[in-house]
């Protein structure tokens, strides 16, 4: 029997557009220039907030755009996604009615809440959120415009940008069959996947239900992942965990494709302890995928999502 699937996202995001207020202000800050649109990013903030009960970090922005070109631009459309770590990817979109013009700056805020960890230490996520904003419109002769602002926050103010989680084609499968098919092993109703993390080689449970891919401790120490007292935590469902340090791989490789700069959780997962599990590919990894499962043929194969 063969499952195609696509990941679902796990982490509850609040996303506020406010798509009302423009001003006229001198940029003061490094600009970014696409084809028609000029836009920088100001107003950057990190704060606190109470959402159902449950304390929050609110990161609040303000996206600066004006027209790169003589004439004004018109902007009749926008679709935007906000994702942490590759997962809880969160899109929307709307109708608007933007005039940009090259002297002046038209001011759009936004507004993003992630969920804190349990503990009582300072609530900044382990790393900052990834935006992708799409905008549509028309220049001043009519001309469809189409322009991409891709942008990724630092966890805090003052704190430096983590590099951008991103897929690659290996050279060389990791174990496996050759090719795009991933030879996989079924025991106890648990599907084992052969993965390669930082070059060194282990053996994965796949679990879309899990937010995060996690690592043993003790596999985390034998590749000589360091987990510093500091590192941020985040709360981790169904693995008998709580709140988990994440840390940072270069790379996870499952058969011909690598993820590189991958958070992950390090955590020790009570509920599968009598299987000596390395550790749990989950849904930060493969919310870059489609998924393709053949039980019977015991194969996986995966393909981008984008």
């Amino acid at each position: 029997m063969t499952t195609v699937a696509r990941s679902a996202a796990f982490l509850t995001v609040l996303v506020v557009l406010a798509l009302s207020s423009s001003s006229m202000t001198r940029a003061t800050e490094k600009e970014e220039v696409g084809g028609s649109v000029v836009w920088r990013l100001a107003d950057f903030s990190l704060g606190t907030t109470s959402i159902g009960g449950k304390k929050h970090a609110m990161y609040t922005m303000t996206l600066s755009l004006r027209s790169a070109a003589a004439g004004p631009v018109t902007l009749t459309r926008y679709e935007a996604r906000a994702s942490l770590a590759g997962l809880a990817e969160t899109e929307w979109s709307g109708s608007v009615e933007w005039s940009l013009q090259r002297a002046s700056e038209f001011k759009v805020p936004f507004q993003l809440a992630l969920p804190c960890s349990v503990g009582s230490g300072p609530c900044v996520p382990p790393m900052g959120p990834t935006w992708t904003i799409l905008l549509l419109g028309s220049d001043r002769r009519g001309r469809p415009i189409r322009e991409v602002i891709a942008l990724t926050l630092p966890p805090a103010p003052g704190k430096p940008v983590t590099p951008p989680t991103k897929i690659s084609r290996a050279s060389t499968p990791a174990t496996g069959f050759p090719g795009s098919a991933i030879a996989i092993r079924i025991s106890n109703n648990l599907i084992w996947v052969p993965a390669v993390v930082n070059g060194s080689a282990v053996s994965l449970v796949l679990d879309t239900g899990a937010q995060f891919t996690v690592l043993s401790p003790d596999v985390a120490t034998r590749l000589g992942i360091v987990v510093r007292p500091d590192a941020p935590t985040l709360p981790i469902a169904g693995i008998g965990a709580s709140d988990a340090p994440i840390v940072i791989v270069s790379s996870l490789q499952v058969g011909d494709y690598i993820v590189e700069n991958l958070p992950i959780a390090v955590a020790t997962m009570h509920v599968m302890s009598q299987f000596q599990v390395d550790g749990l590919l989950g849904g930060n990894f493969l919310a870059f995928f489609r998924m393709t499962l053949d039980r019977r043929a015991k194969e996986l194969r995966l393909e981008p999502s984008q």
